[in-house]
């Protein structure tokens, strides 16, 4: 599935190139979260992308050193990995996704379970019409894993704006990331990963990535 994801941003890079409205050379790739890794690994193959800004990006769910900080019971993890192996087998057979949620409370199968987050989720439900709380959990046996090198060919500048106080990716892998990139440019926030959608935080992180697309991308 995360390549599946990573192709549709390729997909629309083409279609974008297409339009004799746009200019292509100034086309800038966004990605929060688990988008925010994908453009990041997008971009090392494609040298025509002028800018690529990963907010909070989940760059690698796999390796050791790249994994979130915080640590999710045993039990809720085999559930959700059964989870995803019945949905992924679902899939094999052509039928109907089988969901979880994104976030739940206590007793329930989610990603997200911390009763803090309720009111960041209930916003989120509130300012999107097309938001649904559910996903396919066959995500999980792709889960997006960094391969090497993938940073230093990223020619073009690169902004990680990075929430110190994040434990749902890992903070000082983002940093590594960044840093390896020729032109990469870094952004700290005391703050955690959802507090970039909100308040204070996100009127400095929408500031920060317009002065970044002007100084680069004129």
């Amino acid at each position: 599935m995360t390549n599946k994801q990573r192709e549709d941003i390729r997909n629309v890079i083409r279609f974008l190139k297409q339009q004799e409205n746009l200019n292509p050379e100034k086309i800038v790739l966004w990605g929060a979260s688990l988008g925010g890794g994908h453009v990041i690994d997008v971009a090392a193959s494609d040298p025509s992308i002028a800018a690529v800004i990963g907010l909070v990006p989940g760059i690698d769910m796999v390796t050791r050193k790249a994994k979130a900080t915080i640590k999710i019971p045993t039990g809720m993890l085999l559930r959700i990995l059964l989870a995803a192996l019945w949905d992924g087998i679902k899939g094999k057979f052509g039928l109907n996704p089988y969901y979880i949620k994104v976030f739940g409370f206590d007793g329930e199968t989610a990603v997200f379970t911390s009763k803090e987050l309720k009111p960041s989720f209930e916003t989120l439900i509130k300012s999107s019409k097309m938001w649904q709380n559910k996903f396919t959990p066959r995500f999980y046996l792709s889960a997006p894993r960094y391969k090497k090198g993938t940073a230093e060919k990223i020619k073009m500048p690169l902004l990680i704006c990075i929430a110190d106080k994040e434990v749902y990716s890992n903070p000082s892998f983002q940093e590594w990331v960044g840093q390896q990139a020729p032109k990469g440019e870094i952004k700290h926030y005391d703050a955690d990963h959802f507090d970039v959608y909100n308040g204070k935080t996100f009127e400095q992180v929408v500031k920060d990535q317009i002065d970044f697309v002007r100084k680069h991308v004129p």
